[in-house]
């Protein structure tokens, strides 16, 4: 995995906002959300987000690949454009926000050889 330097704009859409703020106050673990990228003229726009299937704890949380393979299935029943669901939110609880090694590798399998953007977040406002 390569990462290059650079500022980034990323947007997040009012309803995207409002549903990951609410979820980060209503959860008792970490949890993860994967949404979809509209790719705009400054950065990066992320339209709507969704909650897969996942098992979580207060150290961690994990995205098995079918649930994943279930979501993309529902996506395009439902007539979204499933090459831009390529964001990946997830909490770090009430830990500081930083990449772990999970983190980085689960990042590197959600891309499979493409973009994406990840973001992680905690119950106390901080965001990376």
């Amino acid at each position: 995995m390569e990462f290059i330097g650079g500022s980034l704009n990323v947007y997040l859409s009012a309803e995207v906002n409002e549903m990951l703020e609410h979820w980060m106050d209503i959860s008792q673990s970490e949890f993860s959300a994967l949404g979809l990228v509209e790719e705009i003229k400054d950065g990066f726009l992320i339209e709507e987000i969704f909650l897969p299937e996942q098992n979580c704890s207060h150290a961690n949380t994990t995205i098995e690949p079918e649930s994943v393979a279930k979501l993309l299935v529902e996506l395009e029943s439902g007539g979204y454009d499933t090459s831009k669901l390529r964001f990946w939110f997830h909490s770090h609880y009430y830990t500081e926000v930083f990449w772990s090694k999970q983190d980085i590798e689960t990042i590197s399998e959600l891309a499979n050889d493409s973009y994406f953007i990840s973001m992680v977040g905690n119950k106390r406002g901080e965001c990376l």
